[in-house]
């Protein structure tokens, strides 16, 4: 669903966008504001997709409003509709940067002709993305982290278009959120500025695939964490002993759990076995830190757990394909 904020101080006209915008399927209002301080506070707080923007509003009129909200998060889409027909205002607006500025009284058809050609340019989604979410809805742990950088590595390729590129994952936050079981609006928002997307990530395939898997785990832990509550604690003591050198043993004495038991539950809940989801999560943290930082392979390993690097590169390779030295070579080019 895409997050609609209407901002206007005249009650009728709050109305009737709701009325128009309701029934277009797609689109949900998530609040609505009279003056323009309180634009901006519920612009920050939940995050709209599109506003629908009055300028002559109090406190702060709408185009200060909208070149406030433009710089803070550029890919919100904002129409402006007013009263007044002068040209300076219809010039500002433009060098805001607004999607759209129209002219009171204005049609219904008219804005449900601007939120269907919102939606159409936004559901063009990479055709990889289409299988990420089949893996993650078929909890198939191990072929969704084959597929994220085939996904990632297919829309960079496609464009370096940054708002292109913040459609598309965009697209995917929304859908994976979709999958989490009992998401009311509430940790919807919350969600979606825990995995906010910024430029750095629209700007960089690496931190995207970062950012991706990131987002890809967190539905897969509160998915099973919805069917098994007994997993809350295992996620815990993982989260807090990842640089230490885990095994299924011990986080199943701390989640008071038989061995066999939690073998069973990350089987079903992932499809790849315990020591296996500790590697993948392993190995991703160390290209984090081969990304960011200039430590030595020895010393990723340790501040990973792992007591020997043979050992760490080993894992590393099995899963990636190639050694620690040749990631961060590759990430030079």
């Amino acid at each position: 669903m895409y997050k609609v904020l209407i901002v206007d101080d005249e009650y009728l006209m709050r109305k009737a966008l709701r009325i128009v915008i309701t029934e277009v399927e797609g689109f949900e209002i998530i609040g609505e504001a009279e003056s323009g301080l309180e634009a901006l506070k519920l612009s920050e707080e939940l995050l709209p997709d599109i506003i629908f923007m009055d300028i002559k509003i109090p406190s702060i009129n709408g185009l200060d409003v909208s070149k406030t909200i433009k710089k803070k998060t550029p890919n919100t889409s904002i129409i402006v509709l007013t009263a007044h027909s002068d040209f300076q205002y219809a010039q500002m607006a433009i060098q805001i940067g607004v999607d759209e500025y129209l002219l009171k009284p204005c049609s219904f058809d008219k804005i449900r002709e601007i939120l269907y050609k919102y939606k159409e340019s936004h559901v063009e989604k990479n055709a990889h993305s289409f299988e990420l979410i089949k893996h993650l809805s078929e909890n198939d742990f191990e072929k969704i982290y084959v597929t994220i950088h085939m996904v990632i590595s297919n829309i960079f390729k496609q464009t370096n278009n940054q708002d292109v590129i913040y459609r598309e994952l965009k697209g995917m936050l929304s859908d994976a959120l979709d999958l989490i079981p009992c998401m009311d609006k509430h940790y919807r928002d919350n969600y979606e500025k825990k995995f906010q997307i910024n430029e750095g990530i629209c700007m960089d395939a690496v931190l995207a695939e970062f950012w991706l898997f990131d987002l890809v785990d967190e539905v897969f832990k509160q998915k099973s964490i919805q069917n098994y509550s007994q997993l809350i604690k295992v996620f815990e003591y993982l989260e807090d002993n990842m640089k230490k050198e885990v095994n299924l043993q011990s986080a199943a004495t701390y989640s008071e759990v038989s061995l066999s038991y939690l073998s069973r539950l990350f089987k079903k809940e992932f499809g790849i076995n315990f020591t296996n989801y500790i590697s993948v999560k392993k190995v991703t943290k160390s290209k984090k830190l081969l990304k960011e930082n200039a430590m030595s392979i020895a010393d990723v390993a340790f501040e990973l757990g792992y007591n020997e690097s043979s050992y760490f590169c080993k894992v590393f390779k099995g899963i990636e394909g190639i050694t620690p030295t040749q990631y961060r070579e590759n990430l030079k080019k």
